[in-house]
């Protein structure tokens, strides 16, 4: 099996976690479901969702609309939904997850930008990213369907704090799961066989969930960092500044085993 095709269902596989139909049939898959094929099913309601929208904004009602439940133990705002995975997965219908992730307008208002980022770069409906195998159009959606990120690239200094978030952060040197586990020379009926084993052990969905949430680290403030409502919130010399860190950050992304992620800001420009 070719590299290319193995790593297209290794991100098909990664969002069937993320969007919960790997494990817990969210789109009525079986055991003996192909992998491929519930997918693409996934990724074909997902694109009818978007487009009977019409490219319209959703504006959805808030599940968490107790203040309290956007703060954690230690007092710090957190996607209340980041916290709880068994209802994330036990809730497949699209407008539902967008209702999970909408932050009340309460909230939003007593968030600071950096806050407001941090909510943004966790938000769950980061799989799309992984769903549609397209950064531009995975946060397209993302941005049609979460007030979060719309109401962060309102912010005048949404610019500054998501690049220094960016470059603050720290990319793993070593994937947390064990690629080497995927025979690539099975057959598609085979390796299929090997995903369901895979996605039946707690640790290794743990482990791929980890390593997704690597490239939604780098990606989200990537594509934030490429809309031209930030990009106009620099001085020219601020910008070359902004691709001098982008710049770092592929170097330090291509000394880790993430260097298949590639850098959508560059890929962008």
């Amino acid at each position: 099996m070719k590299k290319a095709k193995l790593a297209a269902i290794i991100g098909l596989s990664v969002c069937m976690f993320a969007s919960g139909c790997a494990r817990h049939g969210s789109t009525g898959a079986t055991a003996t479901d192909s992998i491929t094929d519930t997918a693409s099913s996934a990724q074909v309601d997902a694109e009818t969702e978007t487009e009977t929208e019409t490219e319209a904004i959703r504006e959805c009602q808030p599940y968490y609309s107790n203040p309290d439940d956007w703060y954690d133990a230690d007092g710090n705002m957190v996607m209340p939904i980041s916290l709880d995975e068994e209802k994330w997965q036990s809730s497949p219908i699209f407008e539902d997850r967008c209702n999970l992730c909408t932050i009340p307008q309460t909230i939003i208002d007593k968030a600071s930008t950096e806050e407001l980022a941090k909510m943004v770069i966790e938000c769950k409906m980061n799989y799309l990213i992984d769903l549609y195998g397209d950064v531009d159009e995975g946060m397209n959606t993302v941005y049609k369907n979460f007030n979060g990120i719309r109401e962060l690239l309102k912010r005048n200094d949404c610019g500054t704090v998501v690049l220094k978030l960016y470059s603050e952060y720290t990319i793993p040197q070593k994937k947390h799961f064990d690629y080497s586990l995927i025979d690539e020379s099975l057959s598609i009926e085979e390796i299929n066989k090997q995903f369901q084993e895979i996605f039946s052990n707690e640790e290794y969905c743990r482990q791929i969930n980890e390593d997704a949430l690597v490239g939604y680290n780098l990606h989200v403030p990537e594509w934030i960092l490429t809309r031209p409502e930030v990009m106009g919130q620099f001085s020219e010399a601020e910008r070359e500044s902004v691709e001098d860190t982008v710049k770092r950050k592929y170097d330090e992304l291509n000394k880790t085993e993430f260097k298949d992620e590639g850098n959508f800001f560059m890929d962008a420009r």
